[in-house]
């Protein structure tokens, strides 16, 4: 709450900072009624003026700009979109470099795509509650933008709208807000902290991705999914509260997040898909009782890892599909604890294989469990198949088989008691 508090404080100031320097009262401060009747046109004064600019940039809506570095846009409806940033009339005319505030002033209705892509000395905008979508790349690389107002009654952000805005540091967003484009706020290495309304539904792949200072992200319950790579590389992302109802969380969506220590999944969640927490700081993480799949690398280079809290019994643990996360379960000794408070026993992997000529040596670390066989398999340099060898393996230790003659390879694997894999078979060249 004194957060926000600070934030509204400081649009305040923002305000008063993209109004200096004007010499009358701009329209948002008429009461709409009063614009009904209005004709909305260039803005005579300001293009008579010494060294001032302007002219349309859409159909009802006019643009003017002065020597104090003030972009005004006024009229009603939408700003035209630009294919190329290049056309907007702003860079035609070599102002966009002069360019350090943008006023809009109510009764626009859109922001152009690409409208204000590369103007590197903005530094403040505001959007007023006309205005009801930002299009796709419109802010994009304004390197210096630390301020922006966006007031209540704008839905949806565009594509990149704000990407690689270097300088910004925080951003209200509206409860107005619905939609989020893909990557709209990647690259925004300054962005500390966002808070997401409760009319989000989805965050669209890459939208915070690279925001190296975002330490803090307030998402609401009522968003369903996260989108691939959302949050990606957030280095500095220490708190994470996922939503209690989302259901889809995308492949790579938190990887890099190297500061975030902890994570609860949400009973509604299924599967884990690949790389969600690669590269992660997580020392624990509570899982659900209904997760059906863990994907490859989902946790991989999660070096820290060192609890697994399971809100279920060790039979069903036993039912999840996991590629590859048994094995660096037993690589790293982490320790899993069942809704009972049992300790879930570590499963088998082959760690190693080594041939002398005469046998081979087959490493395996975690606990195969009763009944557990070891299975070595040879085949001759051609890949035609020798013969097979069989052990006991009910615990960790090394288990030595002897060579066929003529063998080129070997592959060992391990079986439970009712057949099914018990560690991810390994592949070895033998000696000859």
């Amino acid at each position: 709450m004194k957060r926000l508090l600070i934030l509204y404080i400081n649009r305040i100031i923002i305000f008063i900072i993209i109004l200096s320097g004007l010499t009358g009262v701009f329209m948002i401060f008429h009461p709409v009624s009063a614009l009904a009747d209005q004709e909305i046109r260039p803005d005579e004064g300001a293009l008579t003026a010494a060294k001032a600019w302007g002219g349309t940039c859409g159909d009802g809506v006019a643009w003017s700009m002065g020597e104090d570095g003030l972009l005004t846009i006024r009229g009603r409806g939408a700003m035209d979109d630009f294919l190329n940033p290049r056309n907007a009339p702003w860079r035609v005319n070599g102002h966009v470099l002069n360019i350090e505030r943008i006023q809009v002033d109510y009764g626009v209705s859109a922001i152009g795509n690409n409208a204000f892509t590369d103007c590197q000395n903005l530094i403040a905008v505001y959007l007023p509650g006309s205005v009801t979508s930002v299009g796709n790349a419109a802010f994009t690389r304004c390197y210096s933008l630390t301020d922006v107002i966006l007031e209540e009654g704008l839905r949806k952000i565009g594509n990149h709208a704000f990407s690689e805005c270097l300088a910004m540091r925080e951003i209200i967003l509206p409860e107005s807000l619905n939609t989020i484009g893909q990557a709209a706020f990647s690259g925004c290495e300054g962005l500390d902290w966002i808070s997401l309304g409760s009319n989000m539904k989805k965050i669209e792949p890459y939208s915070f991705k690279g925001c190296y200072s975002l330490s803090q992200a307030d998402l609401t319950d009522n968003i369903i999914t996260i989108g691939q790579e959302a949050f990606a590389d957030c280095i500095s992302m220490e708190n994470l509260r996922l939503p209690r109802r989302v259901s889809d969380i995308g492949p790579g969506a938190f990887a890099g997040c190297a500061s975030l220590s902890e994570i609860e999944i949400p009973a509604t969640v299924t599967e884990i898909r690949e790389g969600t927490f690669r590269d992660c700081g997580l020392k624990s993480v509570n899982l659900p009782n209904g997760i059906d799949a863990i994907g490859q690398q989902a946790f991989g280079g999660c070096d820290n890892l060192r609890y697994i809290y399971y809100a279920a019994n060790r039979t069903r643990w036993n039912q999840i599909r996991m590629d590859d996360f048994r094995q660096q379960i037993s690589a790293q000794n982490i320790q899993i604890r069942f809704a009972d408070d049992s300790a879930a026993e570590l499963p088998a992997a082959i760690e190693n294989i080594k041939s002398d000529g005469w046998r081979v040596s087959v490493e395996i670390s975690g606990e195969p469990g009763t009944g557990t066989t070891l299975f070595a398999a040879f085949y001759d340099a051609g890949g035609r198949f020798l013969g097979i060898r069989t052990q006991a393996a009910d615990e960790a230790r090394t288990y030595s088989v002897a060579e066929i003659p003529g063998a080129g390879r070997v592959k060992a694997f391990l079986l439970n008691p009712d057949g099914r894999p018990a560690a991810e078979a390994r592949e070895q060249t033998v000696s000859t």
